[in-house]
């Protein structure tokens, strides 16, 4: 669940902001809508018990007493300037700092779907904002979809390296998200470039150079197999689960960690 100061970094009131030039959303600014947001100059008019009912972070905002029936050592203080007032109309906002207008677009596509398993067509980049505002603002449901649909997108649209990097952000766990990208990062002919360095961070590089390294020094590959090497692409002859062996051993793994479920 998300601590009050994310509350804080995530919803956070800009009351000063210049709202004259603000428009509202041609689809997500509903007239029955109860809670106006307000992000890049665009105002979102939605539903209090859709986000209240899905998020903890919203429940906590809107459980929130008004500004008079607060002490100063109250919630107020932890918010910062939000409260209850906020999103009542067009000129009092819940501004949403850090978030973009395509990526709520596509977050608001997923927590107004009847039913989850109805395909909206969302892109790949979609998927990935999905989930990190559903980790950002704990809507856990919204979340595990994300992660579920991620999941199953091929190798060739989600990269071993790019796989790998939302399990690092996102905190993800299990085979498909930790051992297999590693395994492929680990055995494929060409070194890491600089790109893939800077996506994965320094410690993941080094430890992903030294997972490599042992697995050449675990067999020589002789001149007689170079042409099997330069037609399948791998750097060892070790079968897989040689090479999973080699990579629980070097990133510390245990097998209840890998086999679990992806948690939220």
């Amino acid at each position: 669940m998300a601590s009050f100061s994310s509350c804080h970094s995530a919803l956070r009131a800009e009351t000063r902001r210049d709202l004259k030039q603000a428009t509202r959303h041609p689809l997500w600014y509903f007239a029955d809508g109860n809670c106006i947001f307000l992000v890049d100059n665009i105002l979102f008019n939605l539903h209090r018990f859709i986000l209240t009912s899905h998020s903890a972070v919203f429940r906590a905002l809107f459980e929130l007493p008004p500004p008079n029936q607060r002490g100063i050592h109250g919630k107020r203080t932890t918010f910062g300037e939000i409260s209850i007032v906020e999103g009542t109309d067009d000129k009092h906002p819940i501004a949403l700092s850090g978030v973009v207008v395509s990526d709520f677009e596509a977050f608001l596509t997923i927590l107004y779907l009847p039913v989850y398993e109805t395909d909206p067509g969302l892109s790949l980049d979609q998927w990935v904002s999905i989930l990190e505002l559903s980790s950002r603002w704990d809507f856990a449901s919204i979340r595990m979809h994300a992660i579920s649909k991620l999941e199953l997108t091929p190798s060739d649209t989600l990269n071993p390296i790019l796989r790998l990097s939302l399990a690092l952000k996102y905190d993800l766990s299990g085979r498909s998200w930790l051992v297999r990208p590693l395994t492929s990062i680990v055995t494929r002919k060409e070194p890491l470039t600089c790109q893939d360095a800077s996506i994965l961070g320094l410690n993941m590089t080094v430890l992903i150079a030294r997972a490599r390294e042992e697995v050449r020094s675990v067999f020589e590959v002789d001149e007689e197999w170079c042409n099997y090497c330069e037609r399948c692409g791998k750097t060892s002859l070790l079968e897989e689960d040689d090479v999973e062996e080699v990579i629980m051993e070097v990133f510390g793994f245990t097998a209840a960690e890998i086999s679990q479920p992806e948690q939220v």
